[in-house]
C-alpha cells in the first residue's frame, strides 16, 4: 500500500508542476506603458478658411512633443460643434496609443476644453 501511495503522490506533484504548480499567479503589468502611436490633426477655417493637415506616425520626432501636449492617458473625446466665431480655427484630431486606444477630439480656437490647452498650443506651432 505504501507503493501505491508514494506514486499517486509522485502523480499528483507532476500534474501540479505541468499546470504551473500550486501557488497562486498575479498578472504582470504591462512591460511598457502606452505612447502616443498616432496623430492626425486637420485645422479648418480662419479668416482665409483654409486646410492644413499634421500626419504623425511612429518614428516622426514630432510625437514625443505631441504626446507631451496631449498626455496619457488621453484626456476623455470631446466635440464642440458650433464654432464661436467665423473666422477662428477648427480642429479635427484624432489619437491612437501604442495598446490600442483611440480618441477624438473637434474643437475650435474660442472653445478649447481646459484638457486640450496644451495640445492646441501645440498645435499653433505645427501649422
Amino acid at each position: 500500500m505504501p507503493i501505491l501511495l508514494r506514486l499517486s503522490l509522485v502523480v499528483i506533484a507532476l500534474v501540479l508542476a505541468a499546470c504551473g504548480g500550486g501557488g497562486s499567479t498575479t498578472s504582470q503589468p504591462p512591460a511598457t506603458a502606452p505612447a502616443l502611436a498616432t496623430l492626425d490633426a486637420i485645422r479648418t477655417g480662419g479668416i482665409a478658411a483654409s486646410r492644413r493637415e499634421v500626419h504623425l506616425k511612429p518614428g516622426d520626432p514630432g510625437l514625443v512633443a505631441a504626446q507631451d501636449a496631449l498626455g496619457v492617458p488621453l484626456p476623455p473625446s470631446t466635440v464642440s460643434l458650433n464654432p464661436g466665431a467665423a473666422d477662428v480655427f477648427v480642429y479635427s484630431v484624432t489619437a491612437v496609443l501604442s495598446d490600442g486606444t483611440t480618441a477624438s477630439y473637434s474643437f475650435d480656437d474660442s472653445k478649447v476644453p481646459g484638457d486640450l490647452q496644451e495640445l492646441n498650443t501645440w498645435l499653433g506651432t505645427q501649422f
